[in-house]
């Protein structure tokens, strides 16, 4: 009789054991599954939320591609011209010139910039000008973005060592005529160096186009439009 009652106990454990063993694992692999369902919705949001980050950039780089294609020629009002870096090798004096667009919108600049070279005095120079330095080839279209400083500009190549007894010529200031404008900038080319030496036989010197600002090296002063 005892062993039927141990029997019937342990037999009794034993349902009773597979019972809570039985009611706890639907609630672990639920618990399991919505933990997988959960990582998967935040995969899913992370990538929907790259793949909305992509196309706003996209739609970005279009509006700027269409704005750059519309973007009108520059007007006097819309610039600063000054701001210039200098620099020498072997006799060939470097300055780069800076044109900024102050305006809200782009605008766009194509040729060759007219500039006048003056001495101390305020009187122009006798130069003999060329276009054949070390920039790149060809005349290219320059956009400049608004409110972007350094956005744009031109190279003066001249010589910077005196060849004769005879004192080189030296511009202490420019008069710059953006192209196809009328007006011109002032740009005082002494506020950082003693001036552009025009020192190579007849005063020559080569003039780029309007560069990208990227082949400028400039400093911080800016001038207004004089007219």
């Amino acid at each position: 009789m005892m062993r039927k009652l141990v029997v019937v106990a342990m037999v009794v454990m034993t349902v009773m054991l597979t019972g809570c063993t039985s009611s706890t694992a639907p609630a672990v692999t639920r618990a399991a599954n919505a933990a997988k369902a959960a990582a998967v919705a935040a995969e899913k949001a992370e990538a929907a939320a790259k793949a909305a980050e992509a196309a706003a950039k996209a739609a970005a780089a279009v509006a700027e591609v269409a704005e750059i294609a519309s973007a009108q020629p520059c007007t006097p009002s819309q610039l600063t011209v000054g701001g210039f870096g200098t620099s020498a090798a072997a006799g060939t004096g470097v300055v780069t010139i800076r044109i900024e667009d102050t305006s809200s919108l782009p605008c766009s600049l194509t040729g060759y910039p007219v500039v006048t070279f003056l001495n101390s005095a305020g009187t122009p120079l006798h130069v003999t000008v060329s276009h054949t330095g070390i920039w790149p080839p060809g005349v290219p279209r320059i956009v400049l973005p608004p409110g972007e400083a350094a956005s744009a500009g031109f190279i003066i190549l001249s010589s910077d060592i005196q060849q004769t007894s005879t004192p080189c010529p030296v511009a202490t200031s420019i008069s710059v005529t953006p192209p196809n404008m009328s007006a011109s900038f002032k740009v005082d080319t002494a506020i950082q160096v003693l001036g552009i030496f025009l020192c190579r036989p007849g005063s020559a010197l080569d003039i780029s186009p309007i560069v990208k600002g990227t082949l400028l090296a400039v400093s911080p002063p800016v001038t207004a439009p004089t007219g």
